[in-house]
């Protein structure tokens, strides 16, 4: 049975649904994919700017999804990916383009984030001369056992990890934020940002 979504709206711009979807079994088979030396899924470290340099500012590790979505073949991940989580996101992003009259935005590529113990993003924002982005997603797929907290300093605005959770923000200076570091267990979220 089905958990109802719980919306909520901390501050001007910043969207929470809580109980969207349930990720384990994708990410099960995830994981199981990223072993296999022929995947086209592999983790990698978190890059930071157009040039996605590593740095102790972001020390996660991704994994992009490009190959489990159209126009590639579908696969049995991919299709756990839509029937669990995507198709159930989707239809939020439709309400927050409608609510804030975003016409046209499309999604860049989405990625799959990694945080163990001790990683983190330090304070950030996602619009850039290089990225022209509109507005961000960040969906937490597993919560770890302690930390790993979305804030938006400017906002006073602190969000805990939980499993089901899709939060949308525009990308600009004032929704700067900050991935605290996971002090136990692991954090895996999905993001991906909105543009012209």
């Amino acid at each position: 049975m089905t958990k109802e979504i719980i919306f909520e709206k901390p501050a001007v711009g910043i969207n929470v649904y809580k109980n969207v979807f349930d990720a384990k079994h994708f990410l099960q088979e995830f994981e199981k994919e990223t072993e296999n030396d022929w995947s086209e899924i592999s983790w990698n470290v978190s890059g930071v700017g157009e040039e996605s340099k590593t740095t102790p500012y972001r020390t996660s590790v991704s994994a992009s999804l490009a190959s489990l979505m159209p126009p590639y073949q579908k696969t049995d991940l991919s299709e756990i990916l839509y029937n669990d989580i995507k198709k159930h996101i989707d239809r939020l992003v439709i309400d927050y383009i409608d609510e804030y009259h975003i016409p046209g935005a499309v999604s860049e590529i989405w990625q799959l984030l990694k945080y163990i113990p001790g990683a983190e993003y330090k304070a950030h924002f996602d619009h850039g001369p290089t990225a022209p982005r509109v507005f961000s997603m960040v969906a937490f797929m597993q919560s770890p056992e302690q930390g790993g907290e979305l804030e938006f300093p400017h906002f006073d605005v602190t969000i805990a990890a939980e499993e089901g959770t899709v939060i949308y923000f525009p990308s600009s200076y004032p929704y700067l934020h900050i991935a605290h570091p996971v002090e136990k267990g692991i954090k895996y979220s999905m993001v991906t940002w909105f543009g012209y």
